[in-house]
């Protein structure tokens, strides 16, 4: 019943040979997410790439394509559209072309007007039994209207015919694609790239929402499918149709999957090493190969790629493979062998292999895995099949002379120790923490154990890092029968490291340790522990404990022992409702902060309020409105806006309806939202919109909380998202002709003279001017009062109608000029500029003037707003013209540039003003600077001497990079002409004392050593501290060795000054830090050793930029660490809370420079920099952070010793069982003295 499913899921592809990134378990970030489309912002679907005339969409075996591809054609036909679908597999090279051209499709096609789709699907099968199919689409497609065809054609990936998309894409003309009314910016996105007609796009895995989504096909649970997916570290496989059907069917037929990776890997790709085409089978081209001689290709394929540290199968010229590539060349061979039979790797069988579903594409002519856990597993597969001795395949693994695993074989070392037990037991000594990302299912109990204790120890012993993030997850698979027992010492000796015991309570965690629960609670309960342990024991005992351990954990977390605020934050929402009640709850809140107690609900509150009956919820409410809680509070705050949403929604509650009126009054009164975005409903409608007969509740519900009418009913009616609006005036009459309370009736009028307009309609007028008439005998009439400025006469004569006439002239005023602003510009933006486009073709070379201006409006723009900071590529007439339109612009620019004269610029206005023709000169020249150099650049000196000062004198945008190139093009042509304008320039600003110098950044733009010269000649000028330190920074940041000693000396010349010149000298020592630390460093090392405070400045100082630490060496490093440890120690950083906000003081700067210091050494990742770290540890024993620091810098000291291995060389290793690898000094020492060996075996 479920094999012929069909799953209704949106699949998404992307452009060939463009980056993919997938989550952390390997799915597709879902595009339709809130976030998930920035993870891959190339992503399509079909129905965004029809604009797109010519689509190729390619996919390893399997992929969906075809079950795509006819989705997609069968929309197409419902909307209306023209549509042939072809199976290409179905037809031999004589009915081919007929199938095509003669269909009744394609002729009404052909005779209409309307587009045609024509689908060809299977091009791949189509070759096999059409070895010229190529040609023959060709020649049909020539015969077809393909101003009007729109074409898609799937093939697999490794069998499109190199060379075919550019014969394809010659035989559509080349339109501008129309779609302005399309605003989805992917589908926006897709008519851009249907201007180069032809667009090759590679299908994508699954989303986790479609894996949920067949799951749920299949009549199984998706949470509880997805769950075993994740623990077997199989979602490569669940984000693949085909793989995804294999694990759902294994799950049907027995209830799970099973419980080893192994199996699930290699059943996984079994089936992605077979052929999946039916229509392949029933033809008969299953392929030479078995399943079995596949995957020993595959495998040694995966062997020479992660051993020979290559990325992917070139299939391109073998005189263009690249280093990082692997020529098939280095594949082929004899002697391969699967199970017992003996063959040769030949092209057709390697073919055979790289066409099957194991393999993806890599850009243009190179394939690799589909997933590197395939890789992974295949090649430990083949790697233990044929090396039976442990110590050969740790040769393989080795490298360098360190004899750890380098990190980057981690993952294949980890599948060849679940392959092979021996090897197992070897590394477990060893690499422990490695042994956990491999497949733990099939050992033992006794073997975990051991693994468990050998992990412990080296974690101990700094050897193996357990809290970074690759390790933790996997804490799990140490489960087993007696883990408890095997633990408790772990977690009672307090002689062992603090560290070390956290990670024995981490891994009881991880496993699930309930027979650990009361110990647990035992050791959080326990005063005279570690912080860091009670909570991780309180962590493990709340999650794990049955109700008596829960109990005895109240005391944590409510009452006057409760004192731990992080134990409190911990516990208060995993014992409420069963040992804590709501009240104690958001008293816990209240004492610690909401956010930080929420415990596992801390980013997901709208659960824990879900829980709530209508009793909690008023509780909660109550708690609201007490925590006075400011605008910003409200509105960043998860809690409170899930508190409003329910509330809202059991606002039928009379109860919930009294406790939430003042938290919205409160709220109505700061004129804030009371809802969130996330709170709308599905039409994207406000709740009080959607929900009048709430919001009318809530209304009555306020309006007792209002105490001055007459002033204080405006919120309710000019918020933002108003709880009053006009057509509630009925309804407001109503419920005052109905109220007996004097007091209610006086707040309800003054809500109907605050909603009320005079322009309402007639009728309901006339009833509230009846209802005020028959309420106006009374004694006291709210409603009366409310009115009587509407209703009472204007005497002829008075200041009253004199008052009233200018109020109604002013209402006119301004209901012109809002006429006036929503009037369009006609024409409009965009054929203003295509008028000055024609004049500019007949001749008219001043239009520029009125084009750029043009070209700066908006689609709806209603006037002109100039901003000449604007280049036109940022305009908007610029990005809306085509290409033939922006060939028109550059005309005109350089007409206007070729034209104007010195004169016409008005250069150097009084007070600041600046001319049109300026602005228009100068974005003209940034104009063609970026589109046209070739033109400017041979351009005359009576040309450049007109540009030049425009160029200089333009006030706007100084730092733009337009005006660099610019710049820097005029001085390759005239360098004395350009250096003495801007000395000029340089002299003014002089004379005129200013403290900023924009000069100085044009000298930049074009430096050599005459810009230098000039320099240090006005610093020979200047005696000004400061305007001497602008003029240093430019030549140290050209590293001047001039500069650098003038600093180095004025730098000493102000310490030497004492107080008086302290606050220069940390200037200039910031300043030298920043452009030539390596210079610089010697003196200041000095005078921070000299004099303890002045270090204290000066490095406080230079703690807010900290780029100069990449230039010191390592030993400078561990220095500075030192000092800055003995001076700012760790232990009294401020304390800051995880995940808040906070402003960082100058102490937590230098705390960031002292941490920077170690993070650059781990960085460093040299042999020095691994011995400073050794030491910094030794010296500071138990700091977890600087052995971490420790490891990772081995870890890429050992990757970057590695030596790949050649393919011949493994090839030879692998045949031959005496052979050895010599790659470094190491190995050949240690095959020398293993021959030795065999030689004085030999001679007794």
């Amino acid at each position: 019943m479920n094999a012929h499913i069909h799953h209704c899921w949106q699949r998404y592809c992307l452009p060939l040979g463009a980056n993919l990134n997938l989550d952390a378990d390997g799915y597709l970030p879902d595009p339709e997410c809130p976030f998930g489309r920035h993870y891959n912002p190339e992503l399509r679907s079909l129905e965004t790439l029809r604009p797109v005339p010519l689509l190729i969409l390619l996919g390893e075996p399997g992929a969906g394509k075809s079950t795509l591809m006819h989705d997609e054609a069968d929309a197409l036909a419902a909307a209306g559209q023209t549509v042939h679908l072809l199976r290409l597999n179905e037809y031999s090279s004589t009915d081919l072309v007929p199938a095509m051209l003669d269909s009744q499709s394609v002729l009404d096609g052909r005779q209409g007007t309307q587009r045609l789709y024509l689908f060809l699907d299977g091009l791949d099968e189509c070759l096999l039994i059409i070895p010229n199919a190529a040609r023959l689409l060709l020649r049909a497609l020539r015969e077809l209207p393909r101003d009007r065809l729109s074409l898609r054609l799937s093939c697999r990936t490794a069998e499109w015919p190199s060379g075919l998309e550019d014969e394809l894409d010659a035989l559509w003309p080349r339109v501008a694609a129309q779609n302005e009314g399309q605003a989805d910016h992917r589908h926006q996105a897709a008519a851009n790239e249907a201007r180069g007609v032809a667009g090759t796009y590679e299908l994508v895995p699954l989303c986790r929402r479609n894996v949920e989504d067949a799951a749920r096909d299949y009549r199984i649970d998706p949470a509880a499918f997805l769950q075993q997916v994740h623990d077997l570290e199989i979602a490569t496989f669940a984000s693949l149709p085909n793989t995804l059907r294999m694990l759902l069917k294994i799950q049907m037929q027995n209830h799970r999957l099973p419980t080893t990776k192994q199996e699930i890997f290699r059943e996984g790709c079994r089936l992605l090493a077979d052929e999946l085409s039916r229509s392949r089978l029933q033809a008969s081209f299953r392929g030479r190969l078995s399943t079995d001689q596949r995957l020993a290709i595959a495998g040694r394929v995966a062997a020479m790629l992660l051993l020979g540290s290559k990325q992917s199968v070139w299939l391109g010229q073998a005189l263009e493979v690249a280093a990082d590539d692997l020529s098939p060349t280095e594949i082929l061979g004899e002697n391969e062998r699967a199970g017992r039979l003996l063959f040769r790797v030949d092209d057709q069988a390697l073919k055979e292999v790289l066409n099957t579903a194991l393999f993806t594409a890599r850009g243009h002519q190179r394939l690799g895995f589909g997933h590197q856990s395939w890789a992974e597993y295949l090649a430990a597969d083949y790697l233990a099949e044929r090396v039976a001795d442990s110590e050969r395949l740790l040769a393989l693994l080795h490298g360098g002379d360190d004899q750890r695993i380098p990190s980057r074989l981690s993952e294949l070392t980890a599948w060849l120790a679940s392959l092979s037990p021996t090897l197992f037991d070897i590394l477990a000594e060893t690499e422990p923490a490695l042994l956990l990302r491999g497949d733990l299912g099939a050992l033992d109990a006794q073997r975990k154990a051991r693994l468990l204790d050998q992990l412990l120890q080296a974690f101990q012993r700094n050897e193996v890092n357990l809290w970074d993030r690759e390790t933790r997850p996997h804490f799990r698979k140490l489960a087993h029968a007696g883990l408890g027992e095997r633990l408790q010492p772990w977690l009672t000796s307090r002689s062992l490291p603090e560290d070390v015991r956290a990670a024995a309570l981490q891994i009881a965690f991880a496993c699930k340790a309930d027979e650990l629960a009361e110990l647990a609670a035992d050791l959080a309960l326990d005063e005279d522990e570690a912080p860091r342990i009670r909570y991780a024991a309180a962590k493990l005992a709340a999650e794990r404990g049955d109700a008596k351990v829960l109990a005895r954990l109240r005391s944590l977390a409510i009452g006057p022992s409760a004192t731990n605020q992080e134990l409190r934050s911990l516990l208060l929402t995993r014992l409420w409702p069963d040992h804590i009640d709501t009240r104690e709850l958001f008293d816990g809140f209240s004492r610690d902060g909401d956010w930080q107690c929420l415990g596992p609900y801390r980013y997901s509150p709208g659960k824990l309020v879900d829980r709530f009956d209508p009793t909690d919820l008023v509780v909660a409410l109550d708690w609201l409105q007490a925590s006075a809680r400011s605008a910003f509070d409200s509105d960043d705050d998860d809690l409170a806006n899930a508190l409003i949403d329910r509330a809202w929604l059991c606002l039928d509650d009379p109860a919930i309806c009294q406790a939430f009126a003042p938290v919205a009054w409160a709220c109505l009164k700061r004129y804030d939202k009371l809802f969130t975005r996330r709170s709308g409903t599905a039409d994207g409608a406000h709740p009080f919109a959607a929900d009048s007969a709430k919001r009318r509740r809530l209304a009555l519900a306020i309006l007792p909380l209002v105490n001055e009418p007459a002033e204080q009913v405006m919120p309710l009616v000019y918020a933002e998202n108003p709880l009053l609006l006009p057509e509630d005036l009925p309804w407001l009459l109503d419920q005052y002709e109905a109220s007996a309370d004097g007091q209610q009736r006086t707040r309800l009028a003054a809500c109907i003279r605050a909603v009320f307009s005079p322009n309402a309609d007639n009728e309901w007028t006339n009833r509230l001017f009846e209802a005020a008439c028959r309420d106006a005998p009374r004694v006291l009439s709210p409603l009366a009062d409310a009115v009587a400025d509407s209703i009472e006469p204007i005497w002829s004569g008075t200041e009253a109608e004199r008052d009233a006439r200018t109020e109604h002239a002013r209402q006119l005023e301004v209901k012109q000029r809002i006429a006036q602003c929503r009037r369009r510009l006609d024409p409009p933006p965009a054929e203003r500029v295509q008028n000055a486009l024609d004049d500019h073709a007949r001749g008219d070379t001043r239009i520029w003037m009125l084009l750029w201006q043009g070209l700066s409006l908006l689609d709806d723009a209603r006037g002109y707003r100039l901003s000449p900071a604007t280049p036109i590529l940022k305009m908007p007439g610029w990005q809306r013209a085509n290409a033939v339109q922006r060939e028109m612009i550059l005309g005109s620019a350089q007409s206007w540039v070729t034209a104007i004269s010195l004169s016409e610029l008005e250069i150097g206005l009084p007070d600041g003003q600046f001319s049109y023709s300026h602005i228009a000169t100068h974005l003209a020249l940034a104009l063609l600077g970026h589109e046209r150099p070739g033109w400017l650049g041979s351009a005359t000196e009576e040309r450049w001497s007109v540009w030049l000062p425009a160029i200089l004198s333009y006030p706007f945008e100084r730092s733009a990079p337009a005006r660099s190139i610019l710049l820097r093009m005029a001085s390759e042509q005239f360098p004395e002409q350009v250096l003495a304008a801007i000395g000029t320039q340089l002299d003014q600003e002089l004379a005129a004392e200013h403290r900023h110098f924009a000069s100085l950044d044009d000298l930049q733009s074009v430096w050599s050593p005459p810009a230098a010269a000039l320099v240090h000649a006005c610093l020979q000028r200047l005696t000004d501290p400061q305007r001497r330190m602008a003029f240093l920074q430019v030549l140290l940041s050209r590293q001047d060795v001039a500069a650098v000693r003038l600093a180095l000396s004025e730098f000493t010349a102000a310490v030497d000054a004492g107080e008086a010149g302290s606050g220069r000298s940390l200037e200039l020592a910031q300043m030298l830090m920043e452009q030539a630390p390596s210079q610089s460093w010697p003196l200041l090392w000095a005078k921070s050793e000299q004099d303890p405070a002045y270090g204290d400045a000066l490095w406080s100082k230079l703690a807010y930029r900290r780029g100069w630490l990449a230039a010191l060496q390592e030993s400078q490093l561990g220095d500075l660490y030192l000092w800055l440890e003995e001076r700012f120690p760790a232990a009294a950083d401020p304390p800051r809370p995880s995940m808040q906000v906070y402003s960082p003081t100058n102490r937590d700067e230098v705390a960031g420079l002292r941490d920077g210091c170690v993070g650059q050494l781990s960085a460093a990742a040299t042999v020095q920099s691994v011995a400073v770290l050794q030491r910094l540890c030794d010296r500071f024993p138990g700091q977890n952070w600087l052995v971490e620091s420790l490891l990772s810098a081995r870890s890429a000291l050992r990757d970057r010793n590695w030596c790949p291995i050649r393919p011949s060389m493994l090839l030879q290793f692998l045949e031959r069982t005496d052979a050895r690898l010599v790659r470094n000094g190491a190995e050949l020492s240690d095959a020398v003295l293993a021959s030795l060996a065999r030689l004085q075996k030999l001679l007794g």
